[in-house]
């Protein structure tokens, strides 16, 4: 279990690999998930899933580049300590809890 409240933010462009990222995390984080004009379709599968240990938040954006969308995240966090990660990467597991 994490001493610390945790965020993990990445950005999303139609690519719904990020489930495979999603289906990896395995504490108790918040995770925020920054679509970058993501069609209609892929902000509905997004908006429909549903996980146990993690809250999930999902925000559109019309973001130029990554850093716009990293900051999204970030302002959208409720937590101090964040992490980043591309939407196609998995977490090996108990991995959070070695990053803080």
């Amino acid at each position: 279990m994490l001493d610390k409240p945790l965020s993990l933010i990445t950005g999303v462009k139609d690519h719904l690999e990020v489930i495979n990222l999603l289906c990896s995390i395995d504490e108790n984080i918040e995770v925020i998930i920054v679509t970058n004009n993501s069609s209609e379709q892929t902000e509905r599968i997004l908006h429909k899933l549903k996980f146990d240990n993690f809250d999930l938040k999902i925000i559109k954006s019309s973001a130029s580049n990554l850093g716009e969308i990293k900051n999204i995240g970030i302002e959208n966090s409720k937590n101090n300590s964040v992490f980043f990660l591309d939407s196609d990467c998995m977490l090996k597991k108990g991995i959070l809890l070695f990053l803080i």
